[in-house]
């Protein structure tokens, strides 16, 4: 389903097979230099499809898209980096970027005890946390690669311009 809520941008409904939560809506703005993809939902065939297929409808040209992940949870940004036209930059809060690289690099806290080690610490057992990581969503449905140079982080107060549009950053961490 897509939605046109104010001039220009488009609320795109992403369904969530399985989830409790149903649907994602992503959102895309139309700009006159570039355009913007807000959120993909989980990295799944079904998610895809869906948001090709409206991307098509709505006739957004990869070569001018660029992405927004408003946290790091699979749901908002499992396929930034499928979405995303080649060189174009994909958004995502600094605070959110710079906690997914350390657990990528296996790092939790300063002290750098890894993420299972830190679940052990405070009870899970090895067998649960294989169990876990197999089968979460936020494992199985997120973006690979949290390296490429594409990703950009941005910060409270700053100022991403869409068209006729200055879409400010508000943090929200939780």
């Amino acid at each position: 389903m897509i939605e046109e809520i104010y001039r220009g941008i488009y609320r795109i409904g992403v369904p969530l097979k399985g989830n409790p939560l149903k649907e994602l809506n992503s959102y895309f703005i139309r700009g006159d230099q570039s355009d913007l993809l807000i959120d993909t939902g989980f990295r799944t065939p079904d998610c895809e499809s869906r948001l090709r297929e409206a991307l098509e409808e709505l006739g957004s040209d990869p070569a001018r898209r660029d992405m927004y992940a408003t946290h790091l949870h699979s749901d908002h940004s499992g396929m930034v980096d499928l979405f995303a036209g080649e060189g174009r930059r994909i958004y995502m809060p600094q605070i959110d970027l710079a906690f997914n690289q350390k657990w990528i690099n296996g790092i939790g806290r300063e002290d750098e005890v890894s993420r299972t080690d830190r679940y052990i610490e405070e009870g899970f057992t090895r067998q649960m946390m294989q169990e876990l990581e197999a089968s979460s969503p936020s494992s199985i449905y997120i973006m690979p690669d949290w390296t490429i140079p594409a990703l950009q982080g941005v910060r409270d107060g700053d100022i991403l311009h869409v068209g006729e549009y200055d879409l400010k950053v508000i943090s929200v961490p939780g």
